[in-house]
Order: structure tokens, then sequence, then C-alpha cells
């Protein structure tokens, strides 16, 4: 009963007037909302705008870049590729074996041809597949030259097969066959049964092929050279120059090549111009010297 009572009385209860002031500050703080809200779009809509006007701004600075690039590098060809960049030789240095006609067509380079299309990597590695390189440098001398540098592969050795010389390196690698006689030792007493080039050389007699190649490899560091090499049942004979040869058990000959006394001996009678005659080798580096009339 009590809150039925409340209800009603709160219910009749009168509402209190609103002023006149009172709501003309509502409306004011109404328009100043609105106000409000409208220069938050157009600061938002003027922040978009920018943002293109930005991101516009960027496409074209980026696709200017682009366009200066690529006829930057257009102008670069077309100049590389005038006759002014044209090779008009092939300078080539260090070879002996090979002449240099030979090394310049195998490094496939034309005269002719633009520098800029010589790349020297692959000229070097090409050239480095012949059996004769070892190494090649290649350069450019600007505006229109080339430069090849070669180190030339020393042959070891050769035998005779038949009528053909068969050419190796100091691995026993065969670097050439050829009817013409090379200068270079010829090995007598081993006999070839099998011979490719680039490919290892295969002989009969391996015992004496592996002495005498170590004999040449010894004779190399100790500045002799013998023009032929004969070994049998473990003996030498060997011809230095002219009609001078020398002769001796194999390790005798190796101990005094070893010890310097045979070069000596060797210098002594190319500097009196003696050119026939036998040294002969005997033990603990003994050399003696028969003169043939």
């Amino acid at each position: 009963m009590r809150e039925e009572i409340k209800k009603n009385f709160l219910r009749d209860e009168p509402e209190e007037p609103v002023s006149e002031e009172t709501e003309e500050a509502e409306i004011e703080d109404e328009e100043l909302e609105e106000e409000s809200e409208t220069a938050a779009e157009s600061v938002l809509k003027s922040v978009k705008a920018f943002g293109k006007k930005r991101k516009k701004r960027r496409k074209k600075n980026y696709l200017l870049r682009i366009g200066i690039v690529v006829a930057v590098l257009v102008a670069a060809v077309l100049i590389m590729h005038t006759s002014h960049f044209d090779v008009i030789g092939v300078a080539v240095g260090g070879n002996h074996e090979l002449t240099s006609e030979e090394v310049t067509e195998m490094s496939g380079i034309e005269v002719g041809k633009s520098i800029f299309d010589v790349h020297p990597f692959f000229v070097e590695r090409r050239l480095e597949k012949n059996l004769y390189i070892e190494e090649a440098e290649v350069t450019r001398k600007m505006p229109n030259a080339i430069e090849i540098i070669i180190t030339e592969k020393q042959p070891a050795a050769q035998f005779k097969n038949k009528k053909k010389y068969i050419v190796i390196d100091s691995d026993g690698k065969v670097m050439n066959i050829s009817e013409s006689k090379k200068d270079v030792t010829l090995i007598k007493g081993v006999h070839v049964e099998k011979a490719r080039t680039g490919k290892l050389i295969q002989v009969k007699e391996t015992d004496r092929y592996d002495r005498v190649m170590k004999l040449i490899a010894i004779t190399a560091e100790n500045d002799l050279y013998f023009k032929r090499i004969k070994l049998k049942d473990g003996w030498i004979e060997a011809r230095v120059y002219k009609s001078i040869y020398v002769k001796g058990k194999y390790d005798n000959v190796v101990n005094s090549i070893r010890s310097k006394e045979l070069v000596a001996v060797i210098y002594d009678l190319y500097q009196k111009g003696i050119t026939k005659g036998t040294i002969n080798v005997g033990s603990n580096n003994y050399c003696s010297f028969t003169k043939k009339i």
C-alpha cells in the first residue's frame, strides 16, 4: 500500500520548468558540436587529399628516375658499341711453343668486335683448356686493344712410337702427338702401349719409365738438360749437347747431378768449346772425361 502511494505521489509531481537561458546554452552546445564535426571532417578530407597528391608525386618521381636510368643505360650501350671501341689488335706474350696467331685463334677474340663484348674471365678459361697453357691472363687495353699473357706448360719428355713422337708433361699427360720431333728430351728404352692427347701415357716398362721421369725432374731442378736419355739394366746413357755423352749407373748419375759435380764438368767443357767425348760417372760423385777425336 505504501509503495502504491509513493508511485502515485511521484507520478503526480510536477516537472521543473526549463529556463530560456538553459535552452539557449543547449542550442549553442549543439551548434558547437556540429561545427567541430564539420571542421574535423574538413581536416580529414584535406589530409586524404594531401596524401593522394603525395602518392601521385612519389609515383611520378619514381617513374622519372626509372626513365633516367633506362636512358643512361641505352646511351652507354650505344656509346660502347661505336667504332671507337672496336678491337683493332691482340697482343700476346709469354708464348714459346704456341705462336701468337694460335693463341689469338684459341681465344676466340674477333678483330672489329666491341672491346666490351670481350669478357676476360671467359677468354682465360677457354685458353686454359689447351694442354700447352697452364695459366692465362686477359686484359682490356682501352679503347681498342686486348692483351693476353700466358704461362705455358713445359713439356717434360717425348717418346717415339713407330713414326709418331709423343710429347708428355711432367705428370705424364700427353700434350701432343705428331710426326715431327720436338725440342724436348727423347726417351729410349721405354715402349709406349697407348697414348691419347689429354690422357696419361701408358707404357710397357713402368718401373723404367718412373725412374726416367724422376731423372728428368732432377735435371730440371739443377738447370741441366739432356737431349736424349737411354736407360737399360740400371745404366744411363745421356746425350748432353752435340756429341757429349754421360754414362754411369742410375744412382751415381743422380747423385752427381744433385751434388753439382756433373753440372760443373759439363759447363767447363762447354766453355772450352769441346763438343765430342764421354763423361763417365762413378761412385762418390767422381766424374772423368774421355775426349773423342
